[in-house]
């Protein structure tokens, strides 16, 4: 029988370190080995947190590769197969990027174990199709960017378990069906890319669920209808593309519920008419396109209620008539792109209300005449383009114009453009100088008087060398009250710039400010623009309390009628 002697515990124990230290030894090595030998291949950092190899001509993943891993980049190689199990045990990676292989299988499993990936870029390859479950356990994933492949369906379950998915991006694929429920559970989302896929239809609860959804890109698809209620819930869109589609309606209602959109892309469509609700509750759009579409006409106040507007693209579309008062609500205006339509003639109150407005394109027109008066009511205008318009006579109130807000607020206005003389001959707009006797004010201009909407036949004569008729119309509660006297321009337009944020309000304790010079100034314009008004104001009252629309109609109908001498029922149409 063995019996245990201290020499023998002795040797043991020192049998057993040496063993320990082999192994321990054994497994750097190892590790060691693998680092090295990746490190061959790739170019890693000091630490091996950061390796790439990116056009390494690999045919697959390079194994085995460091456990503390963070970034790993293999774009631009010939991989075609991401197998189950590849990344296992990198629970440290946070960017994997895989784009611009020739991937088309992703293996079920293929990214388990990278519960700490934010980041992944599978981008410009050649997936057709993604099972569900390809990206279970990728919890923490911020970024996923599938754009430039062959995806033709969007399944129902395959972002299950993204909760923290912040940008998706399938842009550029074949995508033709988009199940219900497919983007469901991502309520972190905030920009989905679909552009420049084959979508014809837009399901009404597609994009049901995702309430912080920021930016959503629908651009080149083929795109027809939008239904009603197809946005609905995304409060906090702040950017819409649908431009480059086939939309020839826009039906009232669709864009209900995006009171954050800040820009709306339509340009590039077959909108032919532009609605009168169409961008109802869009009080803080800043950026409307409607540029290549086949619009022929501008009725009045299609616009009401954008008035965070600073931006309106209308160019290259078929515009040959703006109505007076198109433009009426967008007090905030800077931009305005009219370029390359067919408008014959810029007349006198085409741009009424249009305070802040700095550029104003016209080039590549018909134009042949603008009326005396049209810039007039621009007081912060810039820049004006009138190039390319062949037939454009000259005339005198843009030179005027511009030496007078020179001399009067020391602001150069840029003007571009040729006219033509009397005599055929062709010159610069601002050179033409028949104008010793023009006078950019009306010379003895007189205001009717005008209380309670009802106008006299007593005018008053206004004194000054830049006289305007002022009109007025503000309301308490049931009290209406009109005014229009004499007034400067410079007190009327500053008058106008004051009370734009009240006027636009359309509610209770508005106020609004209008100014006219030259024939514009009677009393029917007066009493047209009067009516306008209070019928908006009725209308709201009515709407705010959510009556149904038919009682809305016989209740504004009662009312207007009560308003002696003024109004007709047939007003209310």
């Amino acid at each position: 029988m063995y019996k245990s002697t201290p020499g023998n515990m002795f040797h043991h124990v020192v049998s057993y370190r040496r063993s320990l230290v082999l192994i321990l030894c054994t497994i750097l090595f190892l590790e060691t080995q693998a680092d090295s030998d990746i490190c061959k291949i790739c170019t890693c950092n000091s630490l091996t947190t950061r390796i790439n190899c990116a056009r390494r001509n690999l045919l697959s993943i390079p194994q085995p590769i460091p456990t503390n891993v963070e970034y790993l980049y293999l774009q631009w190689n010939n991989i075609e197969t991401i197998k189950e199990g590849a990344f296992t045990g990198l629970s440290n990676l946070k960017e994997l990027v895989l784009g611009a292989n020739n991937i088309e299988t992703i293996k079920e499993g293929a990214f388990t174990g990278l519960s700490n990936l934010k980041e992944l870029i599978v981008q410009m390859n050649n997936i057709a199709t993604i099972k569900e479950g390809t990206f279970t356990g990728l919890s923490n994933l911020k970024t996923l960017r599938l754009s430039y492949n062959k995806i033709s369906t969007i399944e129902k379950e395959m972002f299950e378990g993204l909760h923290n998915l912040e940008k998706l991006d399938l842009s550029k694929n074949k995508i033709s069906t988009i199940k219900d429920g497919t983007f469901k559970g991502l309520s972190n989302l905030k920009e989905l890319n679909l552009g420049n896929n084959k979508i014809s239809r837009i399901e009404k609860e597609m994009f049901q669920g995702l309430h912080n959804l920021e930016e959503l890109d629908l651009s080149k698809n083929k795109i027809s209808t939008i239904k009603d209620g197809t946005f609905k819930g995304l409060s906090n869109l702040k950017e819409l593309y649908l431009r480059w589609n086939n939309i020839s309606t826009i039906k009232e209602g669709v864009f209900t519920g995006l009171s954050n959109l800040e820009t709306l892309r339509l340009s590039n469509n077959k909108i032919s008419r532009i609605e009168k609700e169409m961008f109802q509750g869009l009080h803080n759009l800043e950026k409307l396109y409607l540029s290549n579409n086949k619009i022929s006409r501008i009725e009045k106040e299609l616009f009401q209620g954008l008035h965070n507007l600073e931006k309106l693209y209308l160019d290259n579309d078929n515009i040959a008539t703006i109505k007076e008062g198109a433009f009426t609500g967008l007090s905030n205006l800077k931009e305005l792109r009219l370029s390359y339509n067919k408008i014959s003639r810029i007349e006198k109150e085409m741009f009424e209300g249009l305070h802040n407005l700095e550029k104003l394109y016209l080039n590549s027109n018909p134009i042949e005449k603008y009326e005396d008066g049209a810039f007039l009511f621009l007081p912060s205008i810039v820049k004006i383009y009138l190039e390319y318009n062949k037939l454009m006579k000259c005339g005198c109130h843009l030179p005027a114009f511009v030496k007078y807000i020179k001399e009067v607020y020391n602001r150069t206005v840029a003007v571009f453009g040729t006219c033509l003389e009397g005599s055929g001959k062709r010159i610069p707009i601002l050179d033409y100088s028949q104008c010793q006797n023009y006078s950019l004010f009306q010379r003895n201009l007189q205001c009717q008087t005008c209380s309670g909407i009802i106008c006299n036949e007593e005018v008053t004569s206004c004194p000054g060398t830049e006289p305007v008729c002022r009109f007025a119309i503000s309301m308490n509660g049931a009290k209406l009250k009109t005014e229009r006297s004499c007034s400067t321009y410079r007190k009327c337009v500053e008058a106008m710039r004051n009370n734009t944020l009240t006027c636009n309000k359309r509610t209770n304790g508005t106020s609004c400010t209008g100014c006219c010079v030259g024939h514009l100034c009677n009393k029917n314009d007066f009493i047209g623009w009067t009516k306008s008004l209070v019928f908006r104001l009725i209308f709201k009252k009515f709407n705010e309390y959510k009556i149904p629309a038919e009682n809305i109609s016989r209740a504004i109908e009662h009312d207007l009628s009560t308003v002696t001498g003024t109004f007709r029922v047939e007003d209310c149409g």
